[in-house]
């Protein structure tokens, strides 16, 4: 099974709360749905890290498996809607 980068990041946004501060600054772990992992081969990890900075920039380090990768941007935040 392949999962590309954007699932992974959609994920993320799941994990977002409602603050008047900025809530993205800092470290995010993804956490995976039990029901999605479920249905991974045994082998297969998959792992997200992604931080956010105060500079409106981010970095994702992912591991889907053996492959691995490094996104960077910028991103916004309005109200509930996060822009990558």
């Amino acid at each position: 099974m392949k999962l590309s980068p954007i699932l992974i990041l959609i994920a993320l946004l799941a994990l977002i709360g409602c603050s008047k501060t900025d809530p993205m600054v800092g470290n995010w772990q993804l956490q995976m749905d039990p029901a999605i992992t479920s249905k991974l081969p045994d082998n297969q990890k998959i792992s997200a890290n992604v931080e956010f900075r105060a500079d409106k920039t981010f970095s994702v380090d992912l591991n889907l498996g053996s492959r691995k990768e490094q996104l960077e941007g910028t991103y916004t935040l309005e109200g509930k809607t996060l822009t990558m």
